[in-house]
């Protein structure tokens, strides 16, 4: 994530790894054509990243 992701995933009410691990394939595409991110969430597998994330710091937000 660049620096400005966390703030445009937070204007769409996302703000934990939990959230973006349960969004699921068309979620994400979704999400990724929303942001205008061009399949970056696909292609750097952000719900599997944010799975292992969310698993290891219990769900918390990046904002804590």
């Amino acid at each position: 994530m660049d620096i400005q992701t966390p703030t445009m995933l937070v204007r769409k009410g996302i703000t934990s790894f939990a959230q973006i691990a349960a969004l699921g394939s068309e979620g994400a595409a979704k999400l990724d054509a929303e942001l205008n991110l061009n399949g970056r969430i696909q292609r750097d597998d952000w719900v599997g990243q944010a799975a292992t994330l969310a698993g290891n710091v219990g769900g918390q937000t990046w904002q804590n």
